[in-house]
């Protein structure tokens, strides 16, 4: 996921709303969420740790966050795609527009 995008909601609104969706579902064990005025981390934690920073910039009543660097856990490298696709269909349920 290099960007993500909401038209209609600053980003702390944008991560409750995805936290609030991702409530029972497996993906919620292991992804967890960090927001500043400036940054968004997602942080999946379980056999190691991965973690993606996105730099926030404002953009009409949203926001636009884009990647800006990313550790992955070795032990995640061969799941990712699957889990960043799940997380990503949670986030575009939110109203976000995300792009690879």
């Amino acid at each position: 996921m290099k960007t993500i995008e909401s038209e209609t909601q600053g980003p702390q609104a944008f991560i409750d709303g995805v936290r609030a969706a991702l409530e029972g579902r497996e993906i919620s064990k292991i992804a967890s969420f960090r927001v500043s005025a400036t940054e968004i981390a997602v942080i999946f934690s379980k056999l190691g740790t991965t973690e993606l920073v996105y730099d926030v910039k404002p953009k009409g009543s949203g926001f636009v966050a884009s990647l800006k660097s990313e550790k992955v856990a070795f032990t995640h490298r061969a799941f990712r795609a699957d889990i960043e696709g799940k997380l990503r269909k949670v986030m575009e349920k939110c109203g976000a527009k995300v792009a690879s």
